[in-house]
Parts: C-alpha cells; sequence; structure tokens
C-alpha cells in the first residue's frame, strides 16, 4: 500500500516525530548491505528459514501459544518482505521516526517475533 499512495522521499509527516517514507531497500533489514547483491541469498535463506519455522511449529504443536505467537510473527515478517522481495526486487520500507533507519511492518514483526522468543526462553520454563 505504502508504494501506491506514497511519493518517494517526500513522506508524509504524521507526527513530529514519524514519518512515512518510502524508500526501497535492497540489502537486509535497516538498510544494511543495500547494494543488492545479497537479493538471491537473502531469497534462500528466507526461505529456508520460513520452512524451518512451519516443520519446528508441526514437531512441536504442544509449544504454549505465546511461543506459536512469537513463530507467527516471525514468519509472517518473512513472508511480507519475501513477496516484496521476489515481485518488487527490493522491500519497501516506510516507517520513519527520524532517529532510526527506515522500515516497514514487516520487519517490525520479525523483530519482536524474536524478542518476544528471547525473552520466554530467558524467563520462561518451557518443557522441551
Amino acid at each position: 500500500m505504502a508504494v501506491l499512495r506514497l511519493v518517494p522521499a517526500s513522506g508524509i509527516s504524521v507526527f513530529p516525530w514519524l514519518s512515512l517514507t518510502p524508500v526501497r531497500n535492497r540489502g537486509i533489514s535497516f538498510g544494511l548491505f543495500s547494494s543488492g547483491v545479497l537479493t538471491v541469498p537473502v531469497i534462500v535463506v528466507s526461505v529456508v528459514v520460513l520452512l524451518a519455522l512451519v516443520l519446528h511449529r508441526r514437531a512441536r504443536a504442544s509449544r504454549p501459544p505465546s511461543v506459536r505467537f512469537g513463530m507467527g510473527m516471525i514468519a509472517a515478517g518473512i513472508c511480507g518482505n519475501l513477496i516484496d522481495r521476489v515481485y518488487r526486487g527490493g522491500v519497501v520500507d516506510f516507517l520513519d521516526f527520524r532517529v532510526w533507519p527506515v522500515f516497514n511492518l514487516a520487519d517490525s514483526l520479525i523483530v519482536t517475533g524474536v524478542f518476544l522468543l528471547l525473552f520466554l526462553r530467558l524467563t520462561v520454563r518451557h518443557a522441551s
């Protein structure tokens, strides 16, 4: 949707601390390695991680809902970025907080899901 509604590089100020500024990111999170040379390896790694999440989910269906939720967040973020990467040649980042590199909702899902799983791993005892 950001591609259709926002003008590249100008953005829309939503709050003094938030703008919606579309930026094409051919690299990985936060614009790292944005030369685009990693496009195919990033796609391959994304598919492998997504498959691992799906297989792990099936093998460990008894995991607590919070763990499944965190894994689902990661999988959803990977799917969103993967679709952009395959069909657009890179992801469209648009959340610009001015103090952090521009990112998108899929990045937020991945990072939040990873932190949730780390938090759960460090604070809650799970039967393995």
